[in-house]
C-alpha cells in the first residue's frame, strides 16, 4: 500500500489528480478526454501499458496498476516528462 500512497503523492506533485484507492490501482483524471488520450498514447510509446477507461463513462481518466517500485518510478518519470511537454508544469 505504500508504493500506492507515494505514487499519488507524487501525481499530485506533477498536477495529475487521482481517486482516493484501497485497491492495487490508481484511477488517474486529467482535465479532458484529448489530455487523457495523449498521456495513454506517451505512456505506451515509452512501454508503459495503462487502461484506458473511457468505456465506464470515465472519458478523461486513465487506470494505472501499482506495480513494483521501479514500475512506480519509470510511471513517475514518464507522467513528469509528458505533463513537462504539454506545459502542465
Amino acid at each position: 500500500f505504500k508504493l500506492r500512497e507515494n505514487l499519488a503523492v507524487e501525481l499530485h506533485r506533477i498536477r495529475i489528480q487521482s481517486d482516493p484507492s484501497f485497491a492495487n490501482f490508481l484511477l488517474l483524471r486529467f482535465p479532458d478526454l484529448n489530455l487523457a488520450s495523449l498521456a495513454n498514447q506517451f505512456l505506451y510509446s515509452n512501454g508503459i501499458i495503462v487502461r484506458n477507461v473511457s468505456n465506464y463513462s470515465l472519458e478523461n481518466c486513465l487506470r494505472v496498476s501499482i506495480g513494483t517500485a521501479s514500475d512506480c518510478e519509470k510511471v513517475i518519470e514518464n507522467l513528469t516528462r509528458f505533463q513537462e511537454k504539454n506545459y502542465a508544469l
